[in-house]
């Protein structure tokens, strides 16, 4: 049966490392000239995988460069608190158990090795099919209601401005309670923050947020700098923060 999916998967082999995108179809009905026009348009999954031979994990792991090959893979993808699958062609040599572990905890990061081209098919299948499923599942659902925290009424604005971003950076999905912490110590004031990240530009603003340390002396990283940025410096209102 005919199901109208070619050109769903396009290779670009002038990367050396692959990307494998996914989109998702969104319909919008828009107010035009007193009725509605249907609108169709696509936006990049929360998931993305790279292709890496085995030579070239190989010289990542040794050289103790794979994490940071994953964290500027993230920062280069435009959806925030994206899911990264780095998928190996080749025979799987050793245990990365806890390479494993570091990875997805840091940098919501995931392995898995593929031995043939049929074996690297049937994976993007399963990835293609878990999305769609996930999709039907949301459409269906009930709406969410969050209960919130009640901040604080009575204060210096300077007070308000604080309690309320800090309420804000609680709902951001994997940022630790330490790290939120140690943001509003370090940027009080979300809109002064936004200023000066703007006037710095991206790549300085990313590695300044990624060195901001909590308690325990932990690092914020460039995965939760970049999410932090782009909620920021958002003017569309299409980031989203849960």
């Amino acid at each position: 049966m005919e199901r109208n999916i070619q050109d769903q998967l396009i290779c670009d082999e002038d990367r050396q490392d692959m990307r494998v995108l996914w989109h998702r179809k969104c319909v919008d009905a828009v107010e035009a000239d007193g009725g509605f026009e249907r609108q169709e348009y696509e936006v990049l999954q929360h998931i993305f995988a790279v292709v890496l031979s085995t030579d070239t994990f190989k010289e990542l792991v040794k050289s103790n460069g794979l994490e940071d090959f994953a964290a500027s893979q993230k920062l280069s993808y435009s959806v925030p608190n994206s899911t990264l699958v780095l998928i190996i062609y080749g025979r799987q040599s050793r245990n990365l158990f806890d390479l494993s572990i570091s990875l997805f905890d840091c940098y919501r990061t995931q392995l898995h090795y593929v031995h043939d081209a049929k074996a690297f098919a049937m994976y993007l299948a399963q990835i293609s099919r878990a999305l769609a499923k996930r999709e039907r599942h949301l459409a269906h659902r009930d709406r969410l209601i969050v209960n919130v925290e009640k901040g604080v009424k009575d204060a210096e604005p300077e007070d308000l401005i604080r309690d309320w971003w800090d309420k804000m950076l609680a709902v951001i999905a994997r940022l630790q309670d330490t790290h939120r912490r140690a943001i509003v110590s370090a940027y009080p004031n979300p809109m002064i923050a936004r200023k000066k990240f703007l006037e710095m530009g991206y790549k300085r603003a990313v590695q300044e947020i990624a060195e901001i340390r909590s308690e325990t002396g932990r690092r914020l990283g460039p995965a939760m700098a970049h999410r932090l940025f782009m909620i920021l410096t958002d003017t569309t209102g299409e980031e989203v923060i849960a």
